[in-house]
């Protein structure tokens, strides 16, 4: 009977609390500060997944650039879409996406060639607003950042190919979307470094519409996706190239980011739909949690797991009865998300499965340390409470 009540309320709380609920997983937030390099005062939207909360000190968030002159408008559309891919959708990763917004005036100016100051060229002055201010700041105000992606359109597509040609190393995904290349130089930097290889993977995605207004960026991406092909890049650098039927100007760009980010985290959500389809089946006990961890460990950039993904293998093996399966996988969650009240829970409640009482006791006790120390939401805290008065109960 107390195994049902759980399961009943397990499901409830991992189903409900963590997918329909997660369809929000950001918090909206704006970082002020004036830049030497564009010398003026800007504001900068910034998303922050929810899950920052509950994760170890020092943890770091992928970090996505988004470069737009509609960002004020188009930077909250493209948070929806990254809203569905992370959270209903558990498509990918918690990630940190900021905005970083060119005016019409600026757009031109922080693009160019053309020197301004400091002997710094637009684009350049732009480079170090990046990389000098832009994710110190970040880094010092919100959390570490693991890597970079970044994501422009149009005349911003053209400055993810130069940063891509000129900072290769600092970058982990591009997205060039209805982009140019203004210069051969920077198109030949790029191809350059597809034909290396080395530790440092980047992923490379091109995009436009085929419709007229598009032509031009459609015959740009052809022609340097031809010479990619032709080049055969080294196993650090992946491509890929879409057009989108029909797809004008703007539309390109709105189609382009969920794309971009579905494609670059493929790998990720390859590994839990194995695990899913036939993993979870046949592997138990500590062995199955090292060959997760081994899985995560080989992918080609470092992130933080999704929340969803523990709970639902963890509950596998719980409604399987496995209970020492199921607190492995609950503890690797723990290692990523030590302030997670619903991990502390579940773990209290395995241990009590296996008669460890002392050790559920001890796991209560840290959920009521954590529960005064996080700001939470009433519904939550009381859902969350039933769950601990539950397994109070049923303490041996």
């Amino acid at each position: 009977m107390r195994k049902l009540l759980i399961l009943l309320f397990l499901t409830a709380f991992c189903s409900s609390g963590f997918a329909q609920q997660a369809i929000v997983v950001y918090d909206n937030n704006n970082l002020k500060f004036y830049s030497r390099y564009w010398q003026d005062s800007l504001k900068i939207d910034v998303a922050i997944p929810e899950s920052n909360k509950y994760v170890a000190p020092g943890q770091g968030f992928p970090l996505l650039l988004l470069f737009d002159q509609q960002n004020r408008t188009g930077f909250e559309y493209h948070l929806h879409g990254i809203n569905l891919l992370s959270g209903a959708g558990a498509q990918i990763p918690g990630i940190i996406v900021a905005g970083l917004p060119f005016d019409p005036e600026m757009r031109l100016k922080y693009t160019d060639t053309e020197i301004l100051k400091d002997s710094l060229s637009g684009l350049e002055s732009t480079a170090m607003l990046i990389f000098n201010e832009l994710i110190p700041i970040i880094e010092r105000d919100i959390a570490p950042i693991s890597f970079l992606m970044i994501a422009g359109h149009s005349r911003t597509g053209w400055l993810v190919n130069y940063l891509l040609s000129e900072y290769p190393e600092k970058i982990h995904a591009v997205g060039s979307f209805s982009g140019l290349y203004e210069l051969d130089s920077i198109k030949q930097k790029i191809l350059n470094r597809a034909q290396k290889s080395g530790s440092h993977k980047v992923f490379y995605y091109l995009t436009s519409g085929d419709s007229y207004e598009e032509q031009t960026y459609l015959k740009q991406n052809i022609a340097m996706a031809e010479e990619l092909t032709h080049i055969k890049p080294g196993n650090s650098f992946r491509w890929e190239m879409d057009t989108f039927i029909g797809a004008n100007h703007i539309t390109n760009y709105a189609l382009s980011v969920p794309q971009f980010l579905t494609k670059y985290f493929s790998d990720y959500n390859a590994i839990i739909g194995e695990w899913f389809e036939w993993k979870q089946d046949s592997l138990k006990g500590k062995a199955a949690v090292y060959e997760l961890q081994k899985d995560f460990d080989a992918l080609p950039y470092p992130l933080i797991p999704q929340l969803l993904h523990y709970y639902s293998l963890a509950s596998h093996y719980y409604n399987n009865s496995d209970f020492e399966t199921a607190l492995f996988f609950i503890e690797n969650g723990l290692s990523y998300y030590p302030k997670e009240l619903g991990f502390k829970l579940f773990e209290a409640e395995l241990f009590a499965l296996q008669n460890m009482s002392a050790k559920a006791n001890a796991s209560l006790e840290e959920f009521e340390s954590l529960l005064d120390k996080l700001a939470l939401k009433p519904s939550e805290k009381e859902e969350l409470l039933l769950w601990y008065e539950l397994i109070k109960k049923e303490i041996k």
